[in-house]
């Protein structure tokens, strides 16, 4: 894509510079110098020359850039920063040092004795009282 911009560039150069010329030999065929709307309109034209000169230099920079940054992109491995526990990549997290994490998928709950059953928050809980009853 850079090329075909590059080469429609220099062909508006090409197509400009034959303006220009075109302008000196119709003076010049009249026997005269060139009058000042034809001096201003050669001016916008080499403006317009500088403009897309100009075009084509950031064209292949920035086509540079991108070689330049496919071959640093070849060479960079990457590291899998994850730490050890929850805690010290929630601690990551919010320090800001990690940006993403993604963590797997355990049950939660297990059968146990121990566990708060799903239900606990429709139980014990009067609706005027201000504390928890344990029933």
């Amino acid at each position: 894509m850079t090329d075909s911009f590059i080469h429609r560039q220099q062909e508006l150069k090409g197509n400009l510079t034959m303006q220009i010329r075109s302008v000196i030999d119709g003076a010049e065929s009249h026997g005269r110098g060139l009058d000042a709307a034809e001096v201003d309109q050669i001016n916008r034209i080499e403006a317009d020359i500088e403009s897309a000169q100009r075009s084509i230099e950031v064209a292949q920079q920035s086509e540079a850039r991108a070689v330049e940054f496919a071959e640093v992109a070849r060479n960079v491995e990457t590291v899998d920063e994850t730490a050890g526990s929850s805690a010290e990549i929630f601690r990551s997290l919010a320090e800001g040092s990690l940006r993403r994490h993604t963590f797997e998928n355990r049950a939660a709950l297990v059968p146990s004795a121990n566990t708060v059953g799903t239900d606990f928050p429709r139980h014990g809980h009067d609706e005027g009282s201000p504390c928890w009853t344990i029933p």
